[in-house]
């Protein structure tokens, strides 16, 4: 019994030291915390106020970094292997990168769809975008190799194709090329604008926003800034889409030396239209009217006053609305006229007028024939007499078409010519004026 209230006093009595003495321990590690955290301070505030400079450029230390950079070199380091598979990880990537944006480049240049409903690797109607990685892919193991792996990995997978990663590589470009075209602006400091809305497929009514400068080697180019929804079409909203957009990217209007649109009086107007606004704001900002569309309406205008070139284009119309109105019409007088076929008439180029009438003129007599047999064709329903049976006394029709078709023909062969002519009237030489080749000449060639 008394042993064993010995070995219970003994163990009490050895627990007993084992805490002071872990007590012990405890105090001396704050001590010895203590002290380097202390030394340390010290040292750095001594690092930091002392000046290293003459010891950075030493023999000496110069010396060790060489020696550390060839011991890793030689020897590796601790995380070598850490560091050797981040550059592989980066070499992949980027090889995977060189292939994508050469993908997203060749559609952006020619105007494709990327994305749409299909987006599946393996797919045979997937969009244009995955299409062409897997025609790459079938001439590039590495390529193949990474669809074939995370191809359709889904999200939350990194692989670099998805539709994001496309918007964004576009949006990229798009600020790199307009990032260029604003920086050559600024360059040459002065510029001239044009702008016209049109109708998109949603029914949006867009500005397209074009300007005109002389870059580093003389020469005039005009460049494309961007798409603007429009709101209104009166003067005051166009003068002010036009000033924020110079705003957004940085160019002054009083660099503004030329301003070329069509002759809506919104635009051309004297008083409250587009130019006289721009005017009033900056006066050097003189004013070119399309010459293109001004000769399209000179044209136009002229045919329209004379009684027989309007019965003369109203039969082209007709011709081609009787025909086209039936396929199986249309189909007879493609198997009868070996050349061009008739075409359609436009109400806003009037070099459309050309091709009609040149058309009419190389197959009268394929045209008579088709006509001839659609007349004779008794299954065919019952069809308007005037459209065509007129053709049949053809002794003195034909010969007023031909002397119509022949006139016609002269004055649009006119046409090209006096276009071309303005082209090379108002083209930049060495020793002209920066003005001069901006307000004159290549804006007749948009109508």
């Amino acid at each position: 019994m008394l042993d064993v209230l010995m070995r219970v006093a003994h163990r009490k009595e050895k627990k007993i030291q084992e805490e002071e003495q872990k007590k012990k321990d405890v105090g001396s590690c704050r001590k010895i915390t203590d002290m380097l955290t202390k030394t340390v301070s010290d040292v750095t505030s001594t690092v930091e106020s002392a000046d290293t400079s003459d010891h950075t450029g030493s023999t000496t230390h110069r010396s060790c970094i060489l020696a550390s950079v060839f011991r890793a070199q030689k020897k590796g380091l601790l995380d070598s292997h850490l560091e050797n598979q981040t550059e592989k990880e980066r070499t992949y990537w980027r090889k995977v990168l060189e292939r994508v944006v050469a993908v997203v480049k060749f559609l952006a240049l020619r105007g494709l769809a990327f994305r749409g409903e299909n987006e599946a690797f393996g797919s045979e109607n997937n969009v244009n975008f995955l299409g062409i990685i897997e025609l790459l892919a079938q001439f590039d193991p590495f390529l193949a190799n990474h669809v074939s792996r995370l191809g359709n990995a889904g999200r939350g997978t990194v692989s670099y194709m998805s539709s994001t990663i496309c918007n964004e590589f576009i949006e990229l470009m798009t600020k790199k090329v307009l990032n260029n075209i604003i920086a050559a602006v600024k360059t040459a400091k002065y510029f001239a604008i044009s702008v016209d809305s049109t109708l998109d497929i949603s029914h949006t009514d867009q500005l397209t926003f074009i300007v005109r400068f002389v870059d580093s080697s003389g020469k005039p180019v005009e460049r494309f800034i961007k798409f603007i929804p429009l709101s209104g079409h009166d003067g005051e909203t166009m003068m002010n889409v036009v000033l924020d957009t110079l705003l957004e990217h940085d160019l002054s209007i009083m660099d503004c030396r030329g301003q070329s649109y069509d002759n809506a009086s919104n635009m051309s107007g004297k008083y409250n239209g587009l130019q006289a606004r721009i005017k009033q704001i900056n006066p050097l900002a003189e004013y070119v009217p399309c010459s293109a569309h001004s000769l399209n309406l000179v044209g136009s205008c002229a045919a329209e006053c004379c009684v027989a070139a309007v019965s003369f284009f109203g039969l082209l119309q007709a011709l081609f609305n009787f025909f086209s109105a039936s396929t199986h019409r249309w189909s007879i007088l493609k198997s009868t006229i070996h050349g061009d076929v008739i075409k359609s008439l436009s109400t806003t180029r009037w070099s459309t007028q050309h091709d009609a009438a040149h058309a009419l003129k190389d197959s009268f007599a394929e045209i008579r024939s088709a006509l001839i047999q659609i007349a004779e064709d008794e299954d065919q329903g019952v069809v308007s007499e005037p459209q065509y049976s007129s053709l049949e006394s053809t002794s003195d029709l034909k010969r007023i078409i031909m002397g119509l078709a022949s006139l016609v023909l002269k004055v649009l062969i006119i046409h090209p010519i006096i276009t071309s002519g303005m082209k090379s009237a108002g083209s930049f030489t060495t020793g002209q004026g920066s003005v001069k080749g901006i307000t004159a000449g290549p804006w007749s060639a948009r109508g």
